[in-house]
């Protein structure tokens, strides 16, 4: 069967097999051994799989330690595995291919797509109308940017849900896929994708998705289908290999962990908790920007070229470092994407100008990936990034002056501008306000030195 919502012509490049849904013991429900999983996919002549646990990508670190997989995308030993994540959305699960990914349990599918797609990767609903399995409505996909749908689930509940999703991509000419789903290593490959493509890679492989593919479709046997119902009930009491796995993974992982790597985890887990922190760290992610923890000044900074390098002052706490980690991340992201003023094409004004706005904006992000947490959040995080209390306050005047909230949110992006120039805030390095620090940059490229006297 053809895996395309629309006549997109003869499938072009070589075709190779793909089973895009697939679990391991890392997720709660499973017990299927990593690498059983790759050794059954081979067996049965598979060319790869996308490794999707709960919540979770545990198992995407666990073959890249044992070079399993490759940072660069591309397969080992002619065998590709996707790295990817089954999300548990606020409204039922979503697939993310392609991306490593933190833990986003609770988030909503609107922003977990927003992530996904800014990382890189795609979105592919799965199971979408099965309840029994946390498929995501019909009227929230609706308004969804999905990139593809599953529109075969071997282990779906009952077979009409696949019908329906079948049904569903055709009306809205999406993409489809076909999976196992499985949580056994014996269940891989029931289902799978063939995609054509002359990249097989990461990067190429998701691009095939969205062009469309064959789907090969065969449901789990009776055996497999009830071993995936231990699998289900063993979630409530881990059996003996995956708490022996996970105490070896725990253990290794222990005593591999420096200082800086405690820190970022730390750092992560503050962040995570509101939209702007997570698209921080989604920026780091898609970018591959490293961060240094422990530069020892003066100032934190980002250093260009793209993707460039985070370093933020050592003496810095947890919550001070999340804080600027998400100022420097803005900065980043203006580099990557070629946004950052040039200093060499734009007039002195206009160059002093534009740096400002994008440090006022890195500042404004910073203060909105605290108070874009819950309230209960807010009060476990003790430490306010640079400038809150100048922003909430002009907010505030503007709102108590029946503005808008939009002008509102104006008026306090403005305030922090002012401080830039107005001698609230000075360069770590230098100590001048940040126009004077611009101003001379550009004087020093575009005006020559002084000659010398004979």
């Amino acid at each position: 069967m053809s895996g395309s919502g629309r006549d997109r012509g003869p499938l072009a490049g070589k075709k190779h097999k793909l089973d895009l849904h697939v679990h391991s013991q890392f997720s709660a429900d499973s017990v299927a051994d990593p690498e059983m999983i790759l050794a059954s996919a081979k067996e049965k002549g598979l060319d790869g799989i996308a490794i999707t646990d709960h919540n979770t990508s545990e198992c995407v670190d666990y073959y890249m330690e044992r070079g399993l997989m490759r940072a660069d995308g591309q397969p080992v030993d002619g065998f590709l595995i996707i790295p990817g994540q089954e999300i548990t959305t606020s409204e039922g699960h979503l697939l993310a291919l392609g991306i490593h990914l933190p833990y986003l349990k609770g988030i909503s599918p609107a922003e977990a797509i927003e992530i996904i797609h800014r990382k890189g990767g795609i979105a592919v609903p799965p199971h979408p109308y099965d309840q029994f399995r946390a498929g995501i409505r019909e009227k929230v996909l609706d308004s969804l940017p999905i990139d593809a749908i599953e529109v075969f689930n071997a282990a779906s509940t009952f077979r009409r849900y696949n019908r329906l999703a079948l049904e569903y991509a055709v009306r809205r000419t999406l993409p489809m896929t076909a999976a196992s789903d499985a949580h056994h290593p014996s269940a891989v490959g029931t289902a799978f994708t063939i995609l054509a493509t002359d990249d097989f890679s990461v990067a190429g492989v998701l691009a095939a998705i969205q062009r469309g593919g064959e789907l090969r479709q065969r449901y789990l046997t009776t055996r497999e289908a009830l071993k995936k119902t231990f699998s289900n009930f063993i979630r409530f009491k881990p059996s003996h290999l995956k708490r022996r796995a996970r105490a070896k993974a725990g253990k290794a992982k222990a005593a591999e962990k420096t200082p800086e790597a405690k820190k970022m985890e730390d750092i992560r887990a503050i962040l995570d908790k509101s939209p702007v922190g997570k698209a921080a760290l989604a920026i780091l992610d898609k970018y591959k920007v490293p961060v240094d923890l422990a530069y020892p000044g003066p100032g934190s900074v980002y250093q260009p070229p793209a993707p460039g390098k985070i370093k933020i002052l050592a003496t810095k706490t947890v919550e001070q470092a999340a804080f600027t980690l998400v100022h420097e991340a803005n900065h980043a992201e203006a580099s990557n994407q070629s946004k950052t003023a040039d200093i060499n094409k734009l007039g002195r004004a206009e160059y002093v100008k534009s740096m400002l706005d994008e440090e006022t904006t890195s500042t404004v992000n910073a203060i909105l990936s605290k108070t874009g947490m819950s309230a209960d959040d807010q009060k476990g995080v003790k430490s306010a990034p640079l400038l809150q209390a100048r922003y909430e306050k002009a907010r505030k005047a503007a709102l108590d002056a029946k503005k808008s909230a939009e002008e509102a949110e104006k008026a306090a992006w403005q305030s922090i501008r002012d401080a830039f120039t107005d001698g609230t805030l000075v360069t770590s390095n230098t100590k001048e306000a940040y126009d004077v620090y611009y101003g001379k940059a550009w004087d020093k490229v575009h005006k020559p030195p002084a000659k010398e006297e004979l």
